[in-house]
């Protein structure tokens, strides 16, 4: 029998929690559900901008001119038409007409900033006066007329090369947000326009522009987190049934999980901190992390209830707290120093509160495993599973095998690990910066 360690400056919360586990689990609930209608307010930043300070002198001036010039983030629609006659033709130059008129239209899109063929006028002397008339009006039906449209378009520098690509093969219809924090929006309506745009043989539609790149980014988010977040909360829960072969450690950890990632991101929207594109890699890192904890203190719990069956679950909880909350507690506090050095070391916001976060996260993740989790296990009073090799589960079974097998061969051991890490190193040094 395992004699228990003393629980140290904690001893007193881990018996208040196994006398009155209710008093503790509401108490945890209580901590989980008041900051979590603040995640209604949580907003999201996908603005290449974000990555400056706000007092960056380049963002400075980008500001100071986007406000003397009214320049906002552009949004593009390239009008790709294969044919022999590129974009000179009928059907080709009713779509940019439509297209044109349809993003007009649009909510927070500035009308009198939309350039097109459809928009701009032509410029030529015939005689002694000037004819300016918009390019498509009277609109080109025949083929002289269509000849006609290309030569004026080839001759003004402005357009030829701009507007309509040299070789005729492609159009642009441009236009300028009015807010650029409701580019995901304004993106959304624009796909829908052109998924709705009814497009002749050879006609391809692309969005470009850096609006538009804003709003997919907003999309992009919301797609790709409810793909990895599931993904990654699936695979966890996996691991740990089969870990324990037990329903109830998967269910307790997703408490930890729901906690660390919801008041996380609760207390992100309640300091007014954007969701930037690479916070979207956050909840899915704090969903790991939060069951490390969990993970040894079932794994602990579970030991000493074989060793102890007859023992009362309250005596058998507290020595498991009692045994492990040092080496967590000390785990925990090295990897909020290294994300706090993310915090403290980066120079961009995004970066700088993906540090701060991720340390706020890892420490809720450690409080709920503390607090919640001894209280639960008090509740539940989990029974191990049956095991036919002295108690020994499969998983510490692995472990024993491999521990042995590298005390056997320690010098091939060594010499693995020495070759891996210089690998590593030689890799590393292949990187390429992408910005």
């Amino acid at each position: 029998m395992n004699k228990a360690v003393d629980g140290g400056p904690l001893s007193p919360l881990f018996a208040w929690i196994t006398r009155r586990p209710r008093h503790a689990l509401c108490l945890s609930l209580l901590i989980l559900l008041v900051p979590l209608p603040f995640l209604a307010d949580l907003v999201k930043d996908t603005r290449s901008d974000a990555f400056l300070a706000d007092d960056n002198p380049a963002l400075v001036y980008k500001d100071k001119i986007s406000a003397a010039f009214g320049l906002n983030d552009p949004v593009v629609l390239a009008v790709v038409d294969e044919s022999a006659a590129g974009i000179y033709r009928p059907q080709t130059l009713r779509l940019i007409e439509e297209l044109t008129a349809g993003i007009r239209e649009l909510p927070n899109i500035n009308r009198e900033r939309v350039t097109s063929l459809a928009t701009e006028r032509n410029i030529r002397a015939q005689g002694d006066d000037i004819d300016i008339r918009p390019f498509l009006e009277p609109f080109p039906e025949t083929a002289e007329a269509l000849a006609d449209l290309r030569e004026a378009v080839s001759n003004v520098e402005l357009y030829s090369g701009t507007l309509v690509s040299a070789d005729g093969q492609m159009a642009l219809v441009t236009a300028e947000m009015i807010d650029e924090n409701e580019a995901e929006r304004t993106y959304r309506l624009l796909h829908q326009l052109v998924e709705e745009a009814t497009t002749p043989p050879g006609v391809q539609l692309h969005l470009a522009g850096e609006g538009v790149i804003a709003g997919y980014l907003g999309a992009y988010i919301d797609s790709d987190a409810l793909r990895l977040n599931p993904l990654a909360g699936l695979i966890i829960n996996l691991t740990i049934f089969l870990a324990f072969l037990r329903i109830s450690p998967a269910l307790l950890s997703n408490v930890i999980i729901v906690a660390s990632v919801g008041i996380t991101l609760a207390v992100m929207a309640l300091l007014d901190i954007a969701f930037f594109v690479i916070t979207n890699a956050l909840p899915v890192i704090l969903i790991g992390i939060s069951v490390a904890d969990a993970i040894h203190i079932y794994s602990e719990y579970y030991a000493l209830r074989r060793q102890r069956p007859e023992a009362a679950v309250e005596s058998v909880v507290r020595e498991t707290m009692a045994n492990m909350w040092r080496p967590i507690t000390l785990t925990t506090i090295t990897t909020m120093c290294g994300f706090m050095g993310l915090y403290l070391a980066a120079i961009m916001p995004p970066f700088k509160y993906f540090g701060l976060f991720a340390t706020l996260g890892v420490f809720i993740a450690w409080l709920f495993s503390m607090l919640f989790l001894p209280a639960a296990l008090v509740l539940t009073r989990p029974q191990p599973r049956s095991t036919r090799h002295g108690g020994v589960d499969g998983f510490a079974r692995i472990a024993n095998g491999l521990g042995q097998a590298s005390l056997r061969h320690a010098r091939v051991t060594l010499a693995l690990a020495v070759a891996v890490a210089a690998y590593g190193l030689w890799a590393a040094s292949k990187l390429q910066i992408e910005e």
